[in-house]
């Protein structure tokens, strides 16, 4: 029975061995200076603290630069996600976490992303046709990215105190949209809580037509005359109110396999 099992036995053992180099060797890297390693790949940072396992930095991009950026690594499902990383970034006007995992076959999942975000960042001031103030507040549940956005669940969006920054700052309010991806597709629905207008609309797209706008706003009886005078610049809705209509282009989402 025992020369019955010592095949077995032998033929399991490389097998074995080879996992377990695997996570010496993988132990190893972890565990390497992360200032050490950015050099190494020439990464964008600054102030490197910590190991490659658990560290923190200062993002330096040419327009964008954060004063602070941890991470902790951590070890998911060995047949689906090996590798999960709880990244945190912050500066002044910006505060974000997530928890990222890498699978085998290159693909990205997103879990319990949150970000708070004022609308004057540098992220999003340079894409924004107008001057806008407020705080962006983001929630996300689930996602995954694989060659652009796949799927993400839940997607919830408020924009808390909104102003149009003219040679007056004209307050609007405040307004939420929640939305999904499925298979590369948007669709999310956009409503006021607490402003000076009405706001209904929905938003769809997806990477090779771009996202399209279609809402409708109505100024309410007690909003400032300076926004009732802007709304009329816009195209009138045939049952009232101001259309808005725009689409931009959605390269970040995944295309159809």
């Amino acid at each position: 029975m025992s020369a019955a099992l010592k095949p077995k036995r032998l033929g399991r053992m490389p097998a074995w061995g080879l996992l377990g180099l695997s996570f010496y060797l993988l132990a190893l890297l972890l565990n390497l200076p992360a200032a050490q390693v950015a050099n190494w790949l020439k990464l964008p940072l600054a102030e490197v603290r910590g190991s490659v396992w658990q560290g923190s930095a200062q993002l330096r991009l040419p327009q964008l630069q954060l004063e602070s950026v941890n991470w902790r690594l951590g070890l998911g499902a060995p047949w689906a996600t090996p590798l999960v990383a709880d990244v945190k970034v912050q500066d002044d006007s910006l505060k974000a976490q997530s928890l990222i995992g890498l699978s085998w076959n290159g693909a990205i999942s997103l879990r319990e992303t949150r970000a708070d975000m004022r609308l004057n960042h540098v992220l999003l001031a340079q894409r924004l046709p107008v001057q806008l103030d407020g705080i962006l507040r983001f929630s996300l549940p689930s996602a995954r990215w694989s060659q652009g956005l796949q799927q993400a669940k839940d997607a919830q969006l408020t924009v808390d105190g909104l102003r149009l920054l003219a040679s007056e700052p004209l307050v609007i309010g405040s307004f939420a949209a929640q939305g999904s991806v499925t298979d590369g597709k948007l669709t999310a629905n956009l409503r006021d809580t607490a402003a000076a207008l009405t706001l209904l609309g929905d938003v769809q797209g997806e990477a090779a037509s771009g996202i399209s706008l279609n809402a409708r706003a109505q100024v309410k009886p007690d909003a400032p005359a300076e926004l009732r005078d802007t709304l009329s610049l816009l195209p009138a809705a045939p049952d009232g109110g101001a259309l808005l209509q725009g689409r931009v282009p959605a390269p970040w989402l995944a295309r159809p396999q």
